[in-house]
């Protein structure tokens, strides 16, 4: 994993989120009503923070990686400790 490859998941994450936000709610992205509504989970500011710790997020962990990125590969081990042959018959 890359930091090229981390911000594209980013993207890519965010896109997916306004997408489906917009398709299944009514109003998530209505600036005019950022904190009405009868209940706290109706107010559409949470879909911006939401949305902002999904690039904050992606960000972060992007910084964080090495210039060469992780090695995702798992390594082959011929031996494991511990480990006894089948008797040869």
């Amino acid at each position: 994993m890359t930091r090229t490859k981390t911000y594209i998941l980013t993207a890519v994450s965010s896109v997916l989120f306004i997408v489906l936000a917009w398709a299944f709610a009514d109003g998530l992205f209505a600036l005019d009503s950022l904190f009405s509504g009868d209940f706290y989970s109706e107010y559409t500011i949470w879909t911006y923070l939401m949305l902002a710790a999904i690039v904050g997020a992606g960000l972060f962990q992007a910084q964080r990686l090495s210039d060469a990125g992780v090695n995702t590969e798992p390594m082959r081990d011929t031996t494991t400790p511990g480990q006894t042959d089948d008797p040869r018959l």
